[in-house]
């Protein structure tokens, strides 16, 4: 399996663009995650994003859900979606929609389908971010992740975990045709209640998470 996929990335929600150009923070320097490099990071909203993740004009998706629980733990889902061949090697196979699941120390073998927030009535303890490096790079993704600690409200250990987009050129069995897997953990300076202000403050990646 490889890195793979170009991305001339566009979110959308009902056909307008947003994205913010930042320089990754000192933290993922510091911990050799190449942070001198420009990215724009691609705000997902709640319901339907068309995102290019391929970069090569086959349509793409991010699907964001919201489920309430009538108490502080509801949460935001996001579901990956491409529109392409369902054997990346041989352009005569068939085209679907096909999910893009998550393959990590944080997955079970089979990975995830889905992301999903963690959230208590006063700090979020688990989100994402959606970027590229440049015109014409993958698009990537960086989930936070707060540690318990005492309580939802509790400031704790965060860490980044980084997803590069791939797709299975190999055929290997089991594996997806497209999907995310997992390249490096980045360790937070300081302790968090909120992971969107560790995203802030440690990645300059803004304090707007999954809506």
């Amino acid at each position: 399996m490889r890195a793979w996929a170009r991305a001339a990335s566009t979110p959308l929600r009902l056909g307008l663009a947003l994205a913010a150009a930042v320089t990754i923070g000192t933290p993922a320097r510091a911990q050799g995650a190449r942070s001198n490099d420009r990215v724009v990071v691609l705000q997902l909203h709640n319901g339907l994003n068309a995102i290019d993740l391929l970069g090569d004009g086959h349509r793409g998706q991010v699907v964001v859900n919201r489920r309430e629980n009538f108490n502080a733990h509801g949460y935001s889902a996001a579901m990956f979606q491409l529109l392409a061949f369902t054997d990346p090697a041989d352009t005569t196979s068939a085209v679907a929609w096909q999910l893009v699941p998550f393959f990590g120390p944080d997955h079970p073998a089979d990975g995830s389908e889905l992301f999903r927030t963690t959230q208590g009535a006063d700090c979020v303890l688990s989100d994402l971010r959606m970027f590229r490096r440049a015109r014409g790079r993958p698009v990537e993704i960086v989930v936070a992740h707060r540690a318990f600690g005492s309580s939802y409200a509790d400031s704790a250990a965060v860490r980044f975990e980084f997803y590069a987009l791939r797709r299975n050129d190999e055929g290997t069995p089991g594996a997806p045709p497209y999907y995310f897997q997992h390249t490096r953990t980045v360790r937070a300076r300081r302790r968090y209640c909120d992971v969107n202000d560790a995203f802030a403050g440690e990645l300059a990646m803004g304090r707007q998470g999954l809506r």
